[in-house]
């Protein structure tokens, strides 16, 4: 819900945020023999397999980011690469993804045609139940060889449906309030009241809040319920840079996560490295502006982490060797069980209660608790929207997570939401 004014850099993709190389125009194509194994979802269904001679993938679209392609007998991008050596081998490879949902939440993204990406985790485990990106590629495209021409439309694409929008890091807005509640706790600010209004100062820096006639005082849950980013502004600017930072790492936020396929780090909180911090800084942080930058699938992972009051590393590949272990968030014993409550309770209220921001997010019949943000931004060189939604259901036992990501969409309340509300009704009403 948080707005804000245009933030002073701009991410631009880099080569390995891409899917694909120019470098497979030149090379000629060999799809491999029957022999190489298949990938198949948490159920063994096939996402891709060789048959006479040539791979196929039943998916499509809906899961190229994930399955990637092969090209001259290799794998190339996706889980054709990071699988190669297993899959060359004639194994399967089995993944913690759900087919069905995998093309539900694609066709969900699809419908409304704006740029996305949805995350489908479970709290529990870390398990991603469905990586999703909008828009996509074909990868039968690449095989026998792409085509120049087709190569030409991807490239010149300004949707760039190369670009895996999950494992991106996008401006995020409001879905960080949590963790700047997170930051209060941990330098001993328990719960505090503190006057929402519409502004606060900085020395010389003046940040409106979205809203900009309030004038109350709120405590935590009932903040993150109005969305109120003034109050959560003043939370990081008393709690010190050091608290932040600590929470940051707890739940490694600004590491890549995700070992099996290519990953861009997020970047919460931004610290300036050239010159003292400044309380406007926290401020920018603590609404996820200026330059805090979160990809779908850490804002997954946070928000499971705050779901269960443990970390799990995010990963696709079941029986995948773990490189970070899971955290328990109230170890340090400057985060407690209360804490995380607090949180939990107003991201119920933003669904639920009487000033809800989130209200599109419900289920009929299921309680759900999450997050939406509206953060401002720059597309093409215009000022643009990123609309997210982060949540969990259900809310006093939680099974399932939901990160909605859209770019350039109405706000997160309007357009994210109520797409989270279709997945979580697939997923708790089966």
């Amino acid at each position: 819900m948080i707005e804000f004014p245009t933030p002073r850099r701009l991410l631009k993709p880099t080569i390995a945020s891409l899917t694909v190389l120019s470098s497979v125009l030149s090379t000629q194509a060999d799809p491999g023999k029957d022999t190489r194994g298949a990938i198949v979802d948490r159920h063994n269904k096939t996402i891709a397999h060789t048959s006479e001679g040539k791979r196929s993938y039943p998916l499509g679209k809906s899961a190229a980011h994930i399955s990637g392609y092969v090209y001259t007998g290799k794998g190339t991008a996706g889980m054709e690469a990071s699988q190669d050596q297993m899959l060359s081998t004639g194994k399967n490879v089995r993944l913690t993804i759900d087919s069905e949902l995998q093309k539900t939440c694609y066709d969900l993204l699809a419908a409304q045609k704006h740029p996305g990406s949805i995350v489908v985790q479970d709290p529990n485990t870390g398990e991603i139940l469905a990586l999703v990106s909008y828009p996509s590629f074909d990868p039968s495209h690449f095989i026998p060889k792409i085509s120049k021409e087709n190569w030409k439309n991807y490239q010149s694409n300004q949707q760039k449906p190369l670009l895996n929008r999950a494992l991106f890091p996008h401006t995020p807005g409001s879905i960080t309030m949590p963790l700047a509640a997170l930051a209060g706790e941990h330098a001993g600010l328990k719960n505090p009241e503190i006057h929402c209004k519409g502004f606060v100062v900085f020395g010389e820096i003046k940040i409106p809040d979205w809203k900009r006639n309030r004038d109350e005082r709120l405590t935590i849950p009932e903040a993150i319920e109005s969305s109120c980013g003034t109050y959560f502004m003043q939370l990081a600017a008393r709690a010190d840079d050091q608290s932040m930072n600590t929470v940051g790492k707890l739940l490694h936020l600004n590491e890549i996560n995700l070992n099996s396929l290519p990953a861009q780090a997020s970047s919460w909180p931004w610290v300036p490295k050239d010159r003292p911090q400044h309380p406007s800084v926290l401020a920018m942080s603590a609404i996820g502006q200026g330059h805090s930058l979160i990809t779908p699938v850490a804002a997954a992972t946070m928000t499971s982490a705050i779901a269960t009051g443990t970390w799990h590393q995010p990963h696709l590949v079941v029986g995948e060797k773990k490189t970070k272990a899971p955290v328990d968030l109230t170890d340090s014993g400057k985060i407690t069980s209360d804490s995380l409550q607090h949180i939990r309770h107003g991201m119920h209220l933003a669904v639920h209660g009487d000033q809800k921001t989130a209200g599109n997010a419900s289920v009929p019949g299921i309680q759900i608790a999450g997050i939406p943000s509206t953060a401002q931004t720059i597309h093409r060189g215009k000022r643009s929207r990123n609309c997210w939604f982060t949540g969990y259901g259900p809310y006093q036992k939680p099974q399932f997570t939901v990160t909605v990501f859209l770019s350039g969409a109405t706000s997160g309340g309007k357009s994210a939401a109520p797409i989270a509300s279709e997945v979580f009704t697939v997923l708790l009403k089966k």
